[in-house]
């Protein structure tokens, strides 16, 4: 330690370097269907989180449709064909959980991951329309795994 009045103190900690350095864990890698591309809508009004899901689900080979409505997402699950919807349950407009509603009534059903920072987000007659909950934040392992879990189209 070095302290000198009206200047400061400056501490200087040494410590011992270890003999072995532990051996770093690779990183994992993450694979997706690698066989099958599935059309997946996100329903998202955060930008940036639909970004990064947006890139992250077309860097695991998936074909991504995103918008940030419940309204908007309502008028392409009638209009296209969606084998995976991941949408966040807490929306300014229509909650997450009446498009998982909606989804669940077409034909055929998509697979729906609701993604939300809620604990414990569905409860009684919501939680049919939901096939898989993942909580913010998500990883790409995860997010990989929720979207495989889906029937094959």
């Amino acid at each position: 330690m070095d302290s000198t009045e009206g200047e400061g103190t400056t501490f200087t900690i040494v410590l011992p370097r270890p003999d072995e350095l532990p051996d770093s864990e690779p990183e994992p890698t993450i694979v997706s269907r690698a066989d099958q591309s599935v059309r997946i809508l996100v329903v998202d009004d955060e930008p940036t989180l639909r970004e990064v899901l947006d890139e992250s689900i077309t860097a695991l080979g998936h074909q991504v449709i995103a918008t940030s409505s419940s309204q908007q997402a309502f008028r392409m699950l009638n209009t296209d064909r969606f084998d995976v919807v991941i949408t966040d349950l807490g929306m300014p407009d229509i909650p997450g959980s009446k498009v998982a509603e909606a989804a669940k009534q077409l034909f055929p059903q998509p697979y729906v991951i609701l993604l939300t920072g809620w604990d414990n987000p569905l409860s009684g007659p919501q939680s049919r329309y939901v096939d898989q909950v993942l909580t913010k934040p998500v990883s790409l392992a995860d997010l990989a795994a929720a979207i495989d879990a889906a029937p094959a189209a």
